[in-house]
This record gives C-alpha cells, sequence and structure tokens, in this order.
C-alpha cells in the first residue's frame, strides 16, 4: 500500500496505463471487441473503483488492530484434527456459508458457475483421472482426417447462391457506426465523422489524448497542448493541432494531411497511403519514423512560402564487410 496517501498514486497509475490501453485499442479497435472492453474495465472499471474504496475505507493507508495486545501474548487454542459432521437435529450447527460475490465489470464471456457440486476440485479430479490422463477424453485423429480439403475452382453461375468466408476485404465493407465526438476520462474520443470540418477540442489538458478513429471527409482542431495523438483508419481528413508531448501517431490511413502549429518531438507513420505533413519552424527538429508507407510528402517553411519533400520508399542494401549497409535508392 502506498502511503501516507494511497488514493492520488492510483490515479496516477490509471493515468500511466492511458499510454498502453491506447496501444491496445489501436490495434484491436473494430476488430476484436474483448480486447476493447478489457481496457475500458481495467481504465475506467477496477482502477476508478479501486480508488474510490481506497478513499471510503484506506485514505491513509492500512491500519491493523491500532487497539490489539502484543501478539506473543495472546494464547491461540489448538485447532482439533477433526471434527464431526453437525447433525440434523443439532440447532446451534451454523448455517451454511453464502455464495461468492459475482464481481461483473462488463464482461460477456465470463465463466458462468456450474450448474452441479465439485466446482474446480471436480474440474480437476476429471483431468487427474487414472488411465490415459488428461488426452483420456480426446477423440483421436486419423490420417484422413489431418488432410486438408480440396480447393475449388468451378465458377458459379449467376444463378447459383454461395456462401463465403469473411476475407481482409470484409473489413472495409463493415457498415458505419454513429459518429462520436466525447471525452472519457483522459481521452478525447473522435470517431465515424463523415463530412464534418468543423471538429474542435477547446484547451484541452496536457494529461489528455486523442484518439481520432474511422473518420472520413473530415477536420479535426487541437486547440491546446495535449499528450499524444492517434489518427487511426482515416481516409481524406485532416489534422490540425498546436502542441503534443509524446507524439503524434498515423496509422493506416488514406490521402490524410497533418499540420502542426506549434512543437512536437516526433511523428510515427505507419501502413499508411499518402499523407502530406506540415511542419512549423518550431517543430523543424521533430524526428519522423516511418513503416511500411508510401507517398509521403512533409512541407517545412521557407520564407513565406512552403517547399515540399518527399520521404524516401525505396532502399538499396548491400553486403559490406559482413555487415548489411542500406541506402537511399536514387534513381537518374
Amino acid at each position: 500500500m502506498q502511503a501516507p496517501k494511497p488514493g492520488p498514486h492510483v490515479a496516477e497509475t490509471k493515468n500511466a496505463a492511458q499510454f498502453h490501453s491506447n496501444k491496445i485499442l489501436q490495434e484491436f479497435k473494430g476488430k476484436d471487441q474483448i480486447h476493447v472492453d478489457w481496457v475500458n474495465t481495467y481504465v475506467g472499471g477496477f482502477l476508478k473503483d479501486l480508488q474510490d474504496y481506497i478513499k471510503k475505507f484506506h485514505t491513509t493507508g492500512l491500519s491493523w488492530n491500532p487497539k490489539g495486545e502484543d501478539f506473543s501474548k495472546v494464547k491461540v487454542a489448538d485447532a482439533p484434527s477433526s471434527s464431526p459432521a453437525p447433525s440434523a437435529d443439532d440447532d446451534e450447527a451454523p448455517p451454511p456459508p453464502g455464495p461468492a460475490p459475482d464481481l461483473d465489470y462488463g464482461f460477456d464471456d465470463k465463466p458462468k458457475p456450474a450448474t452441479s457440486g465439485g466446482g474446480f476440485t471436480a474440474l480437476f479430479a476429471e483431468i487427474n483421472q487414472k488411465g490415459d490422463g488428461v488426452t483420456g477424453g480426446l477423440k483421436h485423429v486419423t490420417k484422413d482426417m489431418k488432410k486438408k480439403p480440396p480447393v475449388s475452382s468451378v465458377v458459379p453461375s449467376k444463378g447459383e447462391v454461395t456462401t463465403t468466408t469473411t476475407t481482409p476485404s470484409a473489413k472495409a465493407q463493415t457498415p458505419s457506426k454513429p459518429p462520436k465526438f466525447a471525452l472519457e476520462g483522459n481521452k478525447w474520443v473522435v470517431e465515424y465523422q463523415v463530412g464534418n470540418r468543423n471538429i474542435v477540442i477547446e484547451n484541452p489538458e496536457t494529461k489528455h489524448t486523442v484518439y481520432i478513429y474511422r473518420c472520413k471527409q473530415s477536420t479535426v482542431q487541437v486547440r491546446g497542448k495535449v499528450n499524444n495523438i492517434i489518427f487511426d483508419e482515416c481516409e481524406k481528413s485532416g489534422l490540425v493541432f498546436e502542441n503534443a508531448i509524446a507524439s503524434v501517431e498515423i496509422v493506416n490511413c488514406k490521402s490524410v494531411e497533418v499540420q502542426v502549429t506549434g512543437k512536437v518531438p516526433s511523428f510515427a507513420i505507419d501502413k499508411t497511403s499518402g499523407i502530406q505533413l506540415y511542419l512549423s519552424q518550431s517543430s523543424l527538429e521533430s524526428e519522423i519514423v516511418t513503416a511500411k508507407s508510401d507517398q509521403m510528402n512533409v512541407l517545412i517553411p521557407n520564407g513565406e512560402d512552403l517547399t515540399e519533400l518527399a520521404i524516401p520508399e525505396q532502399y538499396k542494401t548491400v553486403v559490406s564487410n559482413g555487415k548489411l549497409v542500406t541506402h537511399t535508392s536514387s534513381h537518374v
């Protein structure tokens, strides 16, 4: 327990978890909801409830029986080796223990309680059963079952109704959800905006993060200093911001424009096709890290004009003295 005030320590832990939880949201948003639910439960549920519990019961830390006796003076009776089971006629027999509390933080796939007795004891007893042990209940797989089914090359006619499996392109066919613009804890969430060029985040706090997801033909302005900004799966959209403490990440975007009017330490561009990055005079020392991206241009101030520079997309690697040496590939 953090002393003397554990409550603020939990709040700081919650803020520190935002950086890593945003990484999880960025990777699994719209792909695997269980990870998104876990992040929301941990940050917005568990840590928040823990802070409320500490404020109510342990404001200044744990205290163990402050008025108790010296433990060396306390006599502890020897527990009997076995105790008889209470009879049905024994009025003083203690009642059976109540059910364990159900701590539900919103997960739909949590294990359901067994309908019959035994619980985990019965489960492990079944696993450790005599005979073949763990593999005793498994079905034998024959050689024919291991063969992969043949791939059909027959093209169905127009009148036939066929079933198809999910492909990566099915992600782009996912129906759009209602637009969202809200402050959730310390995170500004801008999602599914279409054709909205007037999204403005006014006077954010430095501990705030901005998460922009799946916006099309929209523009987001951040007027103030924030911790970091994530531009995820946006298309034909723009981002204008003043200052960011950590970094600005552009991921899985197409044909976007990003402009900084103040200062930011670094940009991370990943799996993006088509980006115009406008730097201010104060941000010329910003690092730009790119991966799996193309059509990247950086515009830097040159007096009253802008100079456009392209970020290399092609490289040449040779072996020199037993090491790989990579240079930007140039065309004559």
